[in-house]
């Protein structure tokens, strides 16, 4: 190889200068074209899909927020207070709402592009549902069963969260 041409880069090590480019590369029509058409199907978002993303970024903070106090009165083992239990009952009604607001979306054609968002928001909600047939009658027990499902509800909501378009 030539000296001559080799060029200098800023950090001192020399490149062929057949590999310096003077100019950025500009962006081909297809991509101006895609970013263009993911603009507009932004914009579209409906009342429908806002309420519908809000929702979910609720029932996650909730289902979250009632797992972990939940835990904590299952460690100290005291009986937890009516706030904690209309939290809980707030999280699983948000999940329910979610659901109902999600098939709305569906009937109206508004599909997400991932099928997994689908999975995750039916296994959300059959996790909620779970304790109320499944948990058993001592107190403790009951409790942290209601908590798991409470934690597992919110993970799913945001594996569903993610997935959604």
């Amino acid at each position: 190889m030539d000296p001559s041409s080799l060029s200098s880069s800023k950090f001192g090590a020399a490149v062929p200068s057949s590999t310096i480019s003077s100019s950025p590369s500009l962006p081909s029509p297809d991509d101006i074209r895609a970013s263009v058409e993911h603009r507009r199907r932004v914009a579209r978002l409906t009342p429908m899909q806002g309420l519908h993303s809000i929702n979910g970024v609720l029932l996650i903070a909730v289902n979250g927020i009632a797992a972990a106090i939940g835990l904590v009165y299952a460690r100290r083992r005291t009986e937890p207070r009516r706030v904690f239990t209309h939290l809980l009952v707030l999280g699983q009604t948000l999940l329910v709402a979610q659901g109902a607001l999600g098939l709305l979306l569906l009937s109206d054609d508004r599909r997400s592009s991932d099928r997994l968002h689908y999975l995750y928001g039916a296994l959300a909600l059959g996790v909620v549902l779970a304790p109320w047939l499944y948990a058993p009658q001592e107190a403790r027990a009951r409790l942290i069963w209601f908590c798991g499902a409470a934690l597992l509800a919110a993970a799913l909501g945001v594996r569903a969260y993610l997935t959604g378009s």
